[in-house]
């Protein structure tokens, strides 16, 4: 795919706080990353709103935690230092603690939910992280679509690390001796 800009009298083509003279694979990627990402997240409110059965004043801060920067960052900003974290994540535990939020949304949709994002379970192998993973994706695409009558937007990363890299992980507890290959759901934890 090419991508083009159309000249500018005098203006500069400025991209991640620099000037640059021409789109390079890597500019153009991250500009693509970022429409998806902000696409994401719109379907993903507006699915919400539509099938939600919660009342709750801080609904839309469990929605903001699904995405890096947690419950106080902007919904309006895709910040590219964040492009390989969150749910697009390639490695399954930090990518986990997404998927929990998530998974701790849907909770409140209508519909017949899959057992799997009803459990209520602290510790989760990777395969069961994995599993989770599959039938949110398959829950998500499958609501959006009935709702919508469209495929929805799923999460993506990048081919390479974004020069800016500053992401913020969810507060949490520390745990002191963790086993290896769990991933842990804090959630329903109280702190």
């Amino acid at each position: 795919m090419e991508l083009t800009f159309a000249e500018s009298n005098g203006g500069q083509l400025i991209w991640n706080g620099s000037t640059i003279n021409s789109l390079g694979d890597c500019e153009c990627e991250e500009i693509l990353w970022e429409l998806v990402e902000l696409n994401l997240r719109f379907e993903l409110l507006t699915l919400n709103a539509q099938v939600t059965t919660s009342t709750s004043d801080n609904h839309q801060e469990l929605i903001r935690a699904c995405f890096p920067g947690g419950a106080s960052a902007s919904l309006l900003v895709a910040d590219l230092g964040t492009a390989n974290h969150g749910l697009g994540n390639a490695h399954w535990e930090p990518r986990a603690v997404y998927l929990h939020m998530l998974k701790k949304v849907m909770t409140t949709w209508k519909g017949e939910l899959p057992s799997i994002i009803l459990a209520e379970k602290v510790q989760w192998t990777e395969w069961e992280i994995e599993d989770l993973e599959g039938e949110i994706t398959h829950f998500y695409v499958k609501s959006f679509y009935d709702h919508f009558g469209q495929a929805s937007i799923t999460p993506q990363h990048l081919s390479h690390a974004a020069l800016l890299h500053h992401v913020s992980y969810p507060q949490g507890l520390t745990i002191a001796n963790p086993h290896p290959n769990i991933a842990y759901d804090l959630t329903n934890v109280r702190i």
